[in-house]
Formats: structure tokens, sequence, C-alpha cells
């Protein structure tokens, strides 16, 4: 049987945006519902929502911590609605009143999880909401937003990274207040200083920020002896750099040091891990799914050093005035990582490591063929050499 032909572009392009808006607009629709809960008279409630990855709430943390200490002096309670992945850590870290949990995935998947959170939301009688994300999903924090009733919500002026132009042209309006931020401010530290800086808070400077309070918690079976991490995951095949780089990496820190060599990662990278293990020819010991975060935290305090690709432990790490070294793709380059601004006392800025490319910027919509699970040129072409040799500085130091 003949397979028929494909749409024109154009075409396809429509008909993929029509299916986008249907989609949306079911989703607007159901939610739409949450407003059948009466709006009684607000509370001096504030609502502090940060839904995104753990490295985003690491470059936000200074910022929310200002956040809470300011609104606690007028004698409101703050609770920050926080990503199931690193909420655990914002209860150790931040002076909030209390931390709610959201899974982002199954907010989408479930309508009866994305009822009862909204309903919570709405029954809270929140007086001020802060969502001080710039890449917004147009399905989760701005319709929480929406349905709220708060008086006063307030979100800094928004990419294009994860929502369409005219999703963010409907989704803009459901907040009271869109803060523009400086033209100069290119880095995730630079906006989110000039969104504090921008609504109230002029002298807030952005700075590379410090882990303090969190201490983590121990695992049993954690080395007794020196050792390193490696974290060869990155939530997707692209952006990983390659197990025969990582595992030339642990053979020669082996060989130069006689550091005992951790994986860690996520369950989805538990395999990933494993092939890490069998390929290296020095002993590793593979934490890939075996940890919570805060076990993370713990074992990095510990850590000698931390090699990874671009994923959440770099900042967690350099928050922790770890020493790492990151392989970085084009797709985000200069907005994450490299840092631009000074550190915190006691905090190291991860070091860099790049093959540069006339397509840095691309958000990771790749113009180049790949094989599959293969990483993106720009991860591919990286050295091995030109990682060791940020390794031996920080060996050196």
């Amino acid at each position: 049987m003949t397979k028929p032909p494909p749409l024109p572009g154009g075409q396809a392009n429509y008909y993929k945006k029509m299916l986008s808006v249907l989609y949306l607009s079911f989703f607007w629709f159901v939610d739409s519902m949450i407003f059948v809960i009466p709006r009684r008279r607000r509370k001096r409630h504030i609502l502090m929502m940060r839904i995104d990855q753990l490295g985003d709430y690491v470059l936000w943390r200074d910022a929310a911590e200002r956040l809470v200490r300011y609104y606690h002096e007028r004698g409101a309670r703050v609770v920050l609605l926080a990503n199931r992945a690193w909420a655990e850590l914002a209860r150790l870290d931040l002076p909030c009143d209390d931390v709610w949990n959201i899974d982002p995935r199954r907010m989408k998947r479930d309508l009866f999880y994305r009822f009862r959170l909204l309903a919570k939301v709405r029954r809270a009688r929140f007086e001020v909401i802060v969502h001080p994300a710039l890449s917004r999903d147009a399905l989760r924090g701005p319709l929480i937003a929406r349905i709220s009733g708060a008086a006063v919500k307030i979100a800094p002026k928004g990419d294009l990274a994860i929502q369409t132009s005219w999703q963010a042209a409907i989704t803009d309006r459901w907040y009271t207040q869109i803060v523009d931020l400086d033209e100069d401010a290119r880095t995730e530290l630079e906006r989110t200083a000039s969104f504090m800086r921008r609504s109230g808070f002029p002298a807030f400077e952005a700075c590379a920020p410090l882990l303090k309070t969190a201490t983590g918690s121990p695992r049993p079976d954690a080395p007794e002896n020196e050792y390193y991490i490696l974290a060869p995951g990155a939530g997707w095949a692209g952006r990983q750099w390659s197990v025969a780089g990582f595992a030339e990496i642990a053979e020669r820190l082996h060989a130069k040091t006689r550091w005992t060599g951790l994986v860690c990662g996520s369950p989805a990278e538990r395999e990933i891990g494993k092939q890490l293990c069998a390929r290296a020819k020095v002993p590793l010991r593979n934490f890939a799914g075996r940890t919570t975060l805060l076990n993370l935290v713990s074992l990095l305090r510990a850590a000698r050093l931390l090699v990874g690709n671009e994923t959440g432990s770099i900042h967690l790490a350099a928050a922790l005035g770890v020493p790492s070294i990151s392989i970085v793709g084009g797709g985000h380059f200069g907005r994450f990582l490299p840092y631009s601004v000074p550190p915190a006392k006691g905090a190291v800025p991860p070091r860099v490591v790049a093959s540069k490319m006339a397509c840095f910027g691309c958000n990771w919509q790749c113009i180049y063929p790949r094989r599959p699970n293969a990483p993106v040129p720009c991860i591919e072409r990286v050295e091995i050499d030109s990682v060791w040799e940020e390794v031996h500085a920080v060996l050196r130091r």
C-alpha cells in the first residue's frame, strides 16, 4: 500500500496550528469551570509560582528569598508552588510558610489532578501572585494565574521558547502587570535581577547564588574516601555528550587522583549510568536513579568536582561551592551558562566547555541531521581534551 503524499509545507503548518488552537481551547474551556467556585474576600496570602526545572530554581533562589522576606515584613503569608522535582529542597532552603508540589507533566495528562490543583489555588484566595518565569507554558502557569482570582498577578515579559507569539498575546492578558526587562539583560541571572529591580527592589543585583541552609540527606553507602561525580544525562539524547567521552575523563581522573567515581542522574538515566560504568576501565559506582534530590545535595557537598552536561546538577554544584565542568551546546548558550555575573561568596561558577557554531541560539531546534539517539553536532564536536583541560585546571587549584 502506497503512502499518501505529504502535505505542502504551508498547509501542514496551518493544520498544525489549528490543532494547537483546538487543544489549548479545550483546556481553557475546561479550566473555566473553576470560576464556579465563588471568589470570596481575599486573604493576605502571596503565591510565588516556580514550576520549571531545578536549575531555574537555583538561579532564582536569591530573588525568592528576598521576596519572601519582603512579604513577611508586611505580615503576609507566603506559599511557593514548586515543581515536585525540587520542592523538598525549597522547603529546607527558603523561609516560605508553605510549599505546594506540582507535577507539571501530570497537569497536562490528568484532568482530575489538574482540576483539584486549580480548585486548591482558587479556594486559597491569594491576594498577590508572582510568576517570575521567563519561559511560560500556556497550559500551566498563566492558567493558574488566570483562575486564581488574585487582585495582583505579576510576571516578567516572557520569551517564546515554549509558547507561540499568539499564545503569549493571549496569556499575557491574564496578568495584571507584565514587567518589561532591561534591554541589556541577556542571561537568566541578569533577567531575574532586572525583573526584581523593576518590581520594586531597585538595589537587587545579579549574583550567582549560594545555597546556605540545605544540608541534604546522607546516603549510608556514600564513599568515605575522596570522590568526584559524573552526570552523563541531560533529559534528551541530543544534549548528551558521549558515554565514551565521560569514560575517558573518568580514566584520566582515576590515573591522576585515584579518587572514586560516582555516576549520578535521574531514574530515566539509570541505563546510561550502566553503560558508562561498563565502558570505563576504572571503578565507577552507579547512583543514577538511586538518589533523592537531598541525597544528591549531600553527595555534592562532599565531592571534589562534578563533570556533566548542562543540567540542574551543574547549577546546584555551583551554588554548593563545588567546582564543576559543564559540556554546553548551542540551544540556550549564554542564557543559563556561562554565568556572566559575580558569584556569591562561597559559590563556584561552573567552567563551560563548548564547540561554538554559527547556529548557536537555536532553542534546540537543530538545523542539522543527526542519527537516532545521537547528540546534536555542537555537543558531538566537543573534544575530550577540551573537557580534560578544564578538569585539569580544577585539579591544579
